[in-house]
């Protein structure tokens, strides 16, 4: 789940964070595992890793005004039509007004940031030419084949 930001603000107390939040999408967050490992053999940053073309594609973006907060319901990921991961967003280590709240503490959130919130277990590798379908309930589903 991706959460989007739609107001400024920086050390935002946690029960003010859901006010800055203009909406919520499902994305990818996709990492080059191959240059990770390279990444942590070298103690480089892992920048590299998460910076490549399609690398967190985003779909549509659903306004708060209209789902409220999601703080409950089924996130999955199919991989060619296989669960490979499943969970609920209240299984999320940290809640959306936790993350909006601790993130603002390292700098300003401005409208349109969006915020990866984390994935249920099971992440691995996908392939070109794999077509992978996340659902967040309540939030929407976004396909993508990898190019």
């Amino acid at each position: 789940m991706v959460i989007v930001i739609g107001r400024s603000g920086e050390n935002i107390p946690t029960d003010a964070a859901l006010e800055h939040v203009f909406g919520y999408a499902v994305g990818f967050d996709m990492i080059r595992r191959d240059i990770m490992r390279e990444c942590i053999v070298n103690e480089h940053s892992w920048d590299l890793c998460k910076s490549f073309a399609g690398a967190s594609p985003v779909g549509d973006i659903t306004p708060a005004s209209e789902i409220g907060h999601p703080d409950a319901g089924s996130i999955s990921l199919k991989v060619n039509g296989e669960i490979r991961q499943s969970g609920d967003i209240s299984g999320l280590i940290w809640n959306t007004a936790e993350i909006v709240s601790r993130l603002s503490g390292y700098g300003a959130l401005e409208p349109g940031d969006i915020v990866f919130t984390g994935t249920p277990k099971g992440p691995g590798p996908v392939r070109r030419g794999d077509i992978l379908t996340g659902s967040v309930e309540g939030v929407g589903t976004l396909r993508i084949q990898i190019g």
